[in-house]
């Protein structure tokens, strides 16, 4: 199946961080095999532009600020079984990013064409949402139904159908629900519930415009990090700077120590409606 993925979410979710993540993830030294590949689609500019700087944003580089609609377009490969690749997937990704990065702008406020278009042309969607409370909107569930409604303008289908197949729901920096937790924090946040937590922090409104969306089962929820956990301690392996959350890992050490947590789970759903848990 090639299904096509539109990738949303609000300013400052992560969502650039979170791609740079997918094309080098499968080459991270520590991280559980997994046959899953990302890679920029070789006719978009600006995947194979962050594919060159995926490295340089993950040891704690500020991806280049967006002063035009840009277009990122990715494949994920997921290779079937090795008698005659039987149950082989892949996902066409796009995301459009814009000047301040919120493709789930609130009610009040227009959503740009080239949004919409990605919206509307998606088989599924993955909704990139922020752990920082500092930068989470409130408004997830009136952004999610304005984005939704405005966008299914573009295309028709039949009456009781739903708009999407399959939506994951990706809680990025998830490091930071665990991060008082010390060493403890990997252990911690293996206890926690995605699903839940997602409704905690997001609310009901959200998960029930999320689950509107698609048939029953169709909706899956992740609590993703792009810089991980340091698996030698259990810690949080990030800091605070004037620049954000950076990881405290440079250089050879990020060659060598960065494991990405759980960043491949929502793409094999989105894919075969399935998902195995990885094992850290």
């Amino acid at each position: 199946m090639n299904m096509q993925v539109a990738i949303v979410g609000p300013t400052k979710a992560g969502k650039t961080v979170y791609l740079a993540c997918l094309l080098r993830a499968a080459l991270a030294p520590r991280i559980v095999a997994r046959p899953i590949r990302v890679r920029p689609d070789p006719e978009s500019p600006a995947a194979m532009r962050l594919s060159k700087d995926a490295v340089e944003i993950l040891r704690g580089g500020a991806p280049l600020a967006t002063t035009e609609v840009t277009e990122f377009e990715l494949w994920a490969d997921l290779p079937g079984s090795l008698l005659g690749g039987l149950g082989k997937d892949q996902l066409r990704l796009r995301m459009v990013d814009m000047p301040g990065g919120d493709t789930m702008p609130p009610p009040d406020c227009s959503i740009p064409i080239e949004v919409q278009r990605s919206v509307a042309g998606a088989d599924a969607l993955l909704i990139v949402i922020p752990a920082d409370s500092s930068v989470r909107p409130e408004d997830l569930g009136s952004r999610l139904q304005h984005l939704v409604s405005t966008s299914m303008g573009l295309r028709s289908y039949g009456v009781g159908a739903y708009p999407f197949q399959r939506v994951a729901v990706v809680l990025t920096m998830s490091e930071l629900l665990v991060l008082q937790h010390g060493s403890a924090a990997l252990g911690v946040i293996e206890g926690l519930k995605a699903a839940e937590q997602v409704r905690d922090l997001c609310g009901s409104d959200f998960v029930r415009e999320v689950r509107a969306l698609v048939p029953p089962g169709g909706d899956w929820y992740s609590l993703v990090s792009a810089f991980g956990f340091d698996l030698n301690t259990g810690e949080v392996p990030i800091e605070s700077t004037a620049l954000g959350w950076r990881l405290r890992l440079n250089g050879a050490s990020f060659l060598d120590e960065w494991c990405p947590y759980r960043v491949f789970e929502p793409l094999e759903f989105l894919a075969r409606g399935v998902c195995w848990r990885e094992a850290y």
